[in-house]
């Protein structure tokens, strides 16, 4: 039976959950410490450590900061940019 897009996401956000505490265990660190350290919030560490949502229940971004908004584009000039 193929393997759906879901259970093949959950496969690796446990690899990544997996690999994570590895890492995190290595470092000699505690959740909250590899948060301030990513500039994350602890909620988040906690997330992908144990293999939940990466996404707040609402869809929004879950805690770390905000990625830069895309820039705009500019706006169309009237042929002159001088308009003295």
């Amino acid at each position: 039976m193929p393997t759906s897009s879901s259970s093949s996401v959950q496969a690796a956000r446990q690899v990544l959950a997996d690999r994570l505490r590895e890492m995190r265990r290595d470092a000699g660190l505690e959740g909250k410490q590899l948060a301030a350290a990513c500039g994350w919030h602890p909620s988040k560490v906690s997330r992908i450590a144990t293999a939940k949502s990466m996404e707040a229940d609402d869809g929004r971004h879950d805690g770390g900061p905000m990625p830069p908004e895309a820039p705009r584009d500019p706006q169309p000039s009237g042929g002159d940019s001088d308009n003295t």
